[in-house]
C-alpha cells in the first residue's frame, strides 16, 4: 500500500521532454494534417455542391421519366454525409493550428489541447467507421433474407 502511494507521487513529477527531432516530427505532422484537413474541406464542399445540384437540377432533366427514387433523396444523402464529415475535419484543423501554436510558444498546455483535438478526430472517425460497417452488415443480412424469400417464392429453394 505504501509503495503504491510513493509510485503515484513520483509519476506525478515525471515529465516528458521533447528534443529537436521530436519538434521537427510534430511540425511535419502538422503540415500533413493541415493538408488532409484542406483536402477534406474541398471534398465536403464538392459533396454539398453535388447534393444541391442533384436536388435542384436533376429533377428538371428527369421530367417525363419515372425515376426509381426521388432525386431529392439522393441529394439529401449527399448533404447529410457532407455534414457528418465536417466534424473530423474540424478536429484535424484544430490539431494542426494548435500544434503550430504549441511549437512556436513551447507551451505544453496548448500541446495537450492539440493532442486532445487529434484524439477527438480519431474517435469521430472510429465511430463513423463502426456505423458504416454496421450498416453494411445490416444491408448484407437484409439482402440475404430478401434473396431467400424470393427464392422460396419462385420455387427455386433447394
Amino acid at each position: 500500500m505504501e509503495n503504491a502511494h510513493v509510485e503515484s507521487i513520483t509519476s506525478e513529477t515525471r515529465e516528458i521532454r521533447l528534443n529537436e527531432p521530436a519538434f521537427a516530427s510534430l511540425n511535419e505532422m502538422r503540415k500533413w494534417t493541415l493538408f488532409f484537413a484542406i483536402l477534406g474541406i474541398v471534398g465536403v464542399a464538392f459533396m454539398v455542391i453535388i447534393g444541391i445540384v442533384v436536388m435542384v437540377v436533376l429533377p428538371a432533366f428527369n421530367q417525363g421519366m419515372d425515376a426509381p427514387y426521388p432525386t431529392a433523396l439522393l441529394g439529401t444523402v449527399y448533404l447529410i454525409l457532407g455534414a457528418i464529415y465536417v466534424l473530423p475535419i474540424l478536429y484535424l484543423m484544430q490539431f494542426s493550428s494548435r500544434i503550430k501554436k504549441a511549437l512556436n510558444f513551447r507551451d505544453e498546455n496548448i500541446l495537450s489541447d492539440a493532442f486532445n483535438a487529434l484524439k477527438l478526430h480519431f474517435r469521430t472517425v472510429g465511430i463513423i467507421t463502426i456505423v458504416i460497417i454496421s450498416l453494411y452488415l445490416v444491408l448484407f443480412l437484409g439482402l440475404l433474407v430478401f434473396g431467400a424469400g424470393l427464392m422460396s417464392l419462385s420455387g427455386l429453394a433447394v
